[in-house]
């Protein structure tokens, strides 16, 4: 279960506290939760769909206990302060106008409204379905995809600039 998961929950903690050790502690503390009560343990669904819950519960404990306020803030963007798109563009012009898009992105993702950016980061970032999704947020699979829906729309309208 380790192996299989701990690197993912590390990530998914990451993407709610943007510190790597508090994030691997969250992770550790679900697994060895899970470890310690597997006996009385009873899961409802998929294990994976389980420990993403707990994990996300487990890294908004942290933030709140530690009033982080942007808890959302660079959860696209590289070490750089880049969205990871893949290749860097060739001419200074393409840098110059990726480096506007990437900044116009990640402001448009902050400002998203709280649900519809959860939704839609766990869908991007933790690839996870709708139906899991669902049961992390503990909503139905028709308000993920409305919130999602709601999200790309707000997105859409924001970057239109820079694909018109």
């Amino acid at each position: 279960m380790f192996n299989t998961y701990a690197l993912v929950l590390c990530r998914i903690a990451y993407g709610y506290l943007h510190d790597a050790e508090r994030a691997e502690e969250v992770a550790q503390d679900v697994l060895l939760n899970v470890w310690h009560r597997r006996a009385a343990l009873t899961i409802h669904g998929t294990l994976r769909a389980y420990l993403y819950a707990a994990t996300r519960h487990g890294a908004l404990n942290v933030l709140r206990d530690t009033r982080v306020a942007d808890r959302h803030h660079r959860d696209l963007v590289g070490p750089e302060g880049h969205i990871v798109f893949g290749e860097p563009p060739a001419l200074a012009s393409d840098v110059v106008a990726d480096k506007e898009l990437q900044q116009a992105l990640s402001q448009a993702i902050t400002e998203l409204p709280t649900r519809c950016r959860e939704t839609l980061l766990l869908r991007w970032r933790a690839n996870l379905s709708c139906a899991d999704v669902a049961q992390v947020m503990g909503v139905s699979i028709k308000t993920v995809e409305m919130q999602r829906q709601r999200a790309v729309t707000i997105l859409r309208q924001k970057l239109a600039r820079f694909f018109t």
